[in-house]
């Protein structure tokens, strides 16, 4: 009785190992769109977009672009480095962090001149779509 049991839980560990490996794997192909609130003032464009080697950012427009994992999907994830602005004088730094394994893109800091920025937003359920919101000062 004693054996079966053994070889039952070490089943079970077995298979659900399997679906953690599936669920991870699973969860590294993804890709987010980050976009500008429909309110915000039209000369506001992106000016400068980089990232860490755990993350790829890749320009979708003048005022969105797209992030997703580098292809080893590090589970700590990564940092974009994003300027949005109408010109040297108006402009905000943020960081945002990113990855498979969270669950969604967040902003960690914002550091702005003559403007203001008002957070990332999710657009809604089962989308990997996001809002920047910003303002002049």
């Amino acid at each position: 009785m004693k054996k079966k049991l053994a070889l039952i839980a070490l089943a079970l560990v077995g298979t659900l190992g399997n679906i953690a490996s599936y669920a991870d794997a699973k969860l590294c192909f993804y890709r987010d769109t980050i976009h500008l609130d429909s309110d915000t003032p039209f000369d506001i464009r992106l000016q400068t977009l980089s990232s860490n080697q755990n993350l790829v950012v890749e320009q979708r427009d003048a005022t969105s672009f797209y992030m997703r994992d580098v292809q080893s999907c590090p589970r700590e994830g990564g940092y974009a480095y994003v300027r949005y602005g109408s010109d040297s004088q108006h402009y905000c730094d943020v960081v945002i962090k990113d990855g498979a394994f969270e669950k969604d893109p967040w902003w960690v800091s914002a550091t702005c001149n003559n403007m203001r920025f008002g957070g990332l937003t999710h657009d809604g359920f089962l989308s990997y779509s996001y809002t920047m919101h910003f303002s002049k000062a």
